[in-house]
């Protein structure tokens, strides 16, 4: 029994241990919401880009490199995980949306410019997707060679031999000697297949990670994204075995007690699991690859329609463009600024069926400008978004020749490049 004098402190002490769990909740939860910068790794970041599109769908790698877009990307970044990080930076590159795709992508982020609850939530749910390994998903889901030896199918027999003669051996003796044969054939094929499985398991890590947000996003009521939440439903269901499947892949051993650790080894090697989980794994991922790589798009593109949101809801100023047919050929651009600038001096242009000569002193901000107008027509038909007060002007195929593009080791000089460049922009 505890005495009457001993029960204020335990008492305290209770109440002290659960402010102290509430505040460590709010701290956490607080440092998830705040955005903290991101480190780039801008090769990982490019790596969905270049596995699904073509080269006549994206933006040329000169105009990309002269108007800066990775700092536009980082900029322009809200999204919550890698999905996002890949679905935003291909989406800037793209060349082949078309005006009906952009009205359809506006009106979706438009109900997500609201009050925040949804893109909160929306956020919330595809934030355990930020983890590193989940960047290399892409490297499984869209190669064009699935891993794995034809032989890794028989894989499963292994596991099985050991078991049944195991068993059988309380029986027949004679079958452990046998065990101990399988164990070296199992212990062979674990050796062999090494360093392919270890390639492969910190994309494999990430697929119980997929599928657990593909479940949790689609069970949101979001109603203007209702189709693509009912399809990330079904394909959820679809996958639902792929999870467990992989469990034991996916397994951190080094997270383990170093017991645990040794007897997860033995058990491993012994009975060839980790060789069987990841043929199984793969057969799954052969099985199921049209359906994991709609999730990870459908994700993806749901994260950029929140950060997209986000973007235009702190924006000082934003405008949706407004797409004049091709044959005019004219810019409206009115108070136009560039994205990355702290504190930008917004400019207006007007053209009307002709070029610009465009003069000025150093440093006098020729180039910002010229960036500028080249930037918001990238996210004019990529994000439907500018930051102007009133954009018209057709749907622009943006090229460009700004920066120096010399190359020692390619025997190009300055001069070369130049007429190289401008050589592609009169086609």
């Amino acid at each position: 029994m505890i005495s009457s004098s001993a029960l204020p402190a335990l008492v305290a002490g209770v109440v002290v241990v659960g402010a102290m769990q509430v505040a460590s909740w709010w701290q956490r939860r607080s440092r998830r919401l705040s955005q903290e910068p991101r480190e780039y790794d801008m090769e990982r970041v490019g790596v969905y880009a270049d596995l699904t599109l073509a080269d006549d769908e994206r933006l040329p790698a000169r105009a990309w490199h002269d108007l800066d877009l990775d700092a536009v990307f980082r900029s322009l970044d809200h999204t919550a995980g890698w999905p996002g990080l890949h679905v935003l930076y291909s989406r800037l590159q793209r060349e082949d949306l078309a005006p009906a795709e952009l009205q359809e992508f506006d009106a979706a982020v438009s109900h997500l410019e609201g009050p925040d609850t949804a893109r909160v939530k929306l956020r919330d749910a595809l934030r355990p997707l930020d983890a590193s390994y989940v960047g290399r998903l892409p490297d499984l889901l869209y190669s064009r060679r699935t891993p794995g030896a034809r032989w890794l199918r028989f894989a499963p027999l292994g596991t099985v031999a050991m078991v049944v003669l195991l068993a059988g051996g309380f029986a027949l003796p004679i079958l452990w000697v046998a065990a101990i044969v399988v164990a070296m054939g199992n212990m062979i094929m674990r050796a062999a297949m090494k360093d392919e499985i270890d390639l492969a398991v910190p994309p494999l890590r990430a697929l119980p990670a997929l599928i657990a947000a593909t479940r949790r996003v689609g069970a949101l009521e979001l109603p203007p994204l209702a189709a693509s939440l009912q399809q990330l439903r079904c394909d959820a269901a679809t996958v639902r075995g792929l999870g467990r499947v992989v469990g034991w892949i996916s397994l951190d051993k080094n997270s383990l007690d170093p017991l645990a650790n040794a007897l997860t080894e033995l058990v491993d090697v012994l009975f060839s699991l980790e060789v069987t989980a990841y043929a199984r794994s793969i057969e799954g991922l052969r099985r199921h690859a049209i359906v994991l790589r709609r999730m990870y798009h459908t994700l993806g593109e749901l994260d950029v329609l929140q950060s997209t949101a986000e973007v235009r809801v702190r924006a000082t100023r934003f405008a949706r463009p407004v797409f004049e047919a091709d044959r005019v050929r004219s810019i409206s651009a009115t108070r136009v600024s560039h994205p990355v600038l702290a504190s930008p001096v917004p400019n207006d242009l007007r053209l009307e069926r002709g070029s610009m000569l465009l003069t000025g002193s150093n440093m006098s901000g020729k180039s910002t400008f010229l960036r500028t107008i080249g930037v918001n027509a990238v996210l004019a038909r990529t994000l439907f978004t500018v930051f102007a007060d009133e954009w018209r002007a057709p749907m622009l195929l943006v090229r460009s020749a700004i920066g120096r593009s010399d190359s020692l080791e390619d025997g190009v000089s300055y001069y070369r490049a130049e007429v190289n460049a401008v050589g592609e922009l009169l086609g």
